[in-house]
């Protein structure tokens, strides 16, 4: 169970057509031209992700508040068990009436995007680290402790080449639209729903729904180029295959709902999508597999997918713990700061 130093070669079964090295000249403005079509890719998928769902969820939440009967409703959450670790945590501090409607909806919003992307770069180092070491040894291409120790080192002896990354920005980018939307979905809310009606169900499905679709779209978009970055494709690396795509998205579905179902308390943020990985790193191993190996048997696939999994479950729990705890728990705290802030702005009277 401990790291291995030593990169553990990917025996890749024959078939015809195989890949082989890049071959021929033009190797420099091939590698721009490929991250370039990253980047375009990555932020496109992001954007419109948000930009098509945002729209939609909260109307369609508040239909359903007027379309169901409240007899029909299913028993109300507790508010304790309604927070969203992946969105932030515990609830956001209560205000009264008159505080919510001096406080305007755009600035709740502006402010609780500032502290997700704030919270997402504090966290974005160390969830890179992970992912990285976890997709290079996935590959064959370096040892898992050895990736580990690679970027840690970065991290405290040249941060200014990390933080100018591509990859950096990725990572904080699924992580800071994550807990943008979700603030943002909690600052709506309180607006739009009677905080009198029995309507908690439909605000916490409303913001699982939400976060949820940011979260797997601009997270498989990031995981799909971090197989091509540093996964086995060599210089020229293949598109990723739908079924690679489909695993990344079960994972990410599977991941939210943990991450929704815990309690609010610290401890338990971090319980739940940590403890999930036991069955979650299977499948992300499974879609990097498929990517790096295009063609093999099932029993091939379990005999090299099996020996990396005991210590990248370690280091994805690791990594969540950064992913729930440092960022989720500083989005809470830097919210509700924000939000006490904008009351004494903007309702200095109440």
């Amino acid at each position: 169970m401990c790291f291995s130093s030593e990169p553990r070669p990917l025996i890749v079964p024959p078939f015809e057509g195989q890949r082989t090295g890049c071959g021929g000249g033009g190797g420099d403005a091939t590698e721009v031209a490929q991250r370039c079509r990253l980047v375009r890719d990555f932020f496109f998928i992001s954007a419109g992700s948000c930009r098509c769902f945002a729209v939609s969820f909260l109307d369609r939440g508040k239909r359903l508040a007027a379309d169901v009967p409240p007899t029909a409703r299913l028993a109300e959450v507790d508010p304790e068990v309604q927070a969203s670790p992946m969105g932030g945590g515990g609830p956001l501090t209560p205000r009264t009436r008159d505080e919510t409607a001096a406080v305007p909806t755009w600035v709740d919003c502006a402010l609780g995007s500032a502290c997700g992307l704030a919270s997402a770069c504090c966290a974005a180092p160390f969830i890179l680290t992970v992912d990285r070491a976890v997709t290079e040894n996935s590959a064959g291409k370096s040892g898992l402790g050895a990736a580990l120790l690679k970027g840690l080192r970065q991290v405290f002896t040249r941060p200014h080449v990390m933080l100018t990354s591509l990859p950096y920005w990725m990572v904080a980018g699924v992580y800071g639209s994550t807990y943008a939307t979700a603030n943002s979905i909690d600052a709506v809310s309180e607006r739009a729903f009677d905080p009198d009606a029995e309507n908690k169900f439909v605000k916490g499905a409303t913001k699982l729904f939400g976060v949820t679709v940011v979260n797997m779209c601009a997270g498989v978009a990031k995981d799909a180029a971090f197989a091509r970055m540093f996964g086995a494709g060599g210089a020229k690396p293949p598109p990723v295959p739908p079924v690679t795509y489909m695993l990344f998205a079960g994972r990410d579905v599977l991941t939210i709902a943990a991450g929704f179902t815990a309690s609010a308390a610290n401890a338990s943020q971090l319980l739940s999508p940590v403890g999930m990985q036991c069955l979650l790193t299977p499948v992300h191993l499974l879609a990097l597999n498929m990517y790096n190996v295009p063609i093999a048997t099932p029993a091939q696939r379990a005999s090299q997918v099996g020996p990396l999994l005991p210590s990248s479950t370690l280091a994805r729990m690791g990594r969540f713990g950064c992913a729930y705890g440092i960022g989720g728990i500083m989005n809470t705290r830097l919210t509700n700061a924000a939000r006490e802030w904008a009351v004494r702005a903007y309702a200095p009277e109440n």
